[in-house]
C-alpha cells in the first residue's frame, strides 16, 4: 500500500505521463485491484504514447498483465494481455518503431505464439543489429520456450561471447535462457553475475513478475534474490 501512495503521488505531479500511470497500474496489479487496473488501463489509452521508449499503452498492458499473473489474477492477465496484443496489432506501419515491434514480439512470447514472436521480431535487427543483446537474447529464449535446447545454446554462446562491458545485458539475457531451459542453479548464478556487471538496478525490481523468470519462482536462490537489498 505504500507503494500505492508513491505513484499516486509521482501521478499528481505528472498527471499526464505514461510512466506514472505505469507506477499506479504496477501497485494496483501487485494488490489485486481490479477496478483500479481497469481505470488506469481507461486512462492509459488516452496518453500520448512515446512510441521511442516503452511508454506505450501496448507495453503497460503487457507489463501489466505479467504483474497481474505473478500475483495470483491468472483470468484477468489474460484479459490484459489480450488487450495489449490488440493495441500491437492494431498500430500502422509508421507506428512500429524497433521498440514496438520487440515488445510486440514478447507479448506474442508470452502467450506462447512461437513462431508469430520470431516473425515480428526479425525486423528489428535492421534497426539494432542481430548481435544486440535485446535481440540475440529474445531469440534465444523462444528456442528455449519451445525446446530448442540446440539453438538456444548456440545463441547462449553468442551472448557469452560479447565480453563483460554491456552492463550485464547479455548476461542477463543468459540467465533467462537458462530458465528457459531448465537450468535454475545456472539461471540464478547468471542473474547475479549480470548484477555485479551493473544491471542491479534496472532489473532486480522486475524480476517478481517477468514471464522468463517464471520458472525460478520457488528457488530458495532465487528468491533471496528478490528481498530487499540493503
Amino acid at each position: 500500500r505504500a507503494e500505492r501512495h508513491a505513484a499516486a503521488q509521482i501521478r499528481r505531479l505528472r498527471p499526464d505521463g505514461m510512466f506514472s500511470v505505469r507506477q499506479q497500474l504496477k501497485a494496483a496489479a501487485a494488490l489485486g485491484d481490479s477496478a483500479a487496473v481497469e481505470e488506469l488501463l481507461a486512462a492509459a489509452r488516452t496518453l500520448p504514447a512515446g512510441l521511442q521508449s516503452n511508454e506505450f499503452f501496448g507495453d503497460l498492458a503487457l507489463q501489466t498483465s505479467q504483474e497481474l499473473e505473478a500475483h495470483g489474477h491468472p483470468e484477468h492477465a489474460r484479459s490484459v494481455l489480450r488487450r495489449a496484443l490488440e493495441w500491437f496489432e492494431s498500430r500502422r506501419p509508421e507506428e512500429r518503431p524497433w521498440r514496438v515491434q520487440l515488445r510486440h514480439s514478447i507479448a506474442l512470447y508470452v502467450t506462447g505464439k512461437y513462431p508469430a514472436a520470431l516473425d515480428t521480431l526479425r525486423p528489428v535487427a535492421a534497426s539494432i543489429g542481430e548481435m544486440n543483446p535485446l535481440y540475440l537474447g529474445l531469440v534465444g529464449r523462444i528456442a528455449a520456450a519451445r525446446g530448442d535446447t540446440v539453438e538456444a545454446q548456440r545463441i547462449d554462446a553468442q551472448l557469452a561471447s560479447l565480453g563483460n562491458n554491456l552492463i550485464g545485458s547479455n548476461t542477463l539475457e543468459r540467465a533467462f535462457i537458462a530458465s528457459g531451459l531448465g537450468r535454475k542453479d545456472d539461471a540464478v548464478a547468471l542473474l547475479q553475475e549480470a548484477f555485479s556487471q551493473g544491471m542491479a538496478f534496472n532489473i532486480r525490481w522486475r524480476l517478481h513478475w517477468l514471464t522468463d523468470a517464471k520458472p525460478l519462482r520457488g528457488h530458495p536462490a532465487f528468491e533471496r534474490m528478490l528481498q530487499p537489498q540493503g
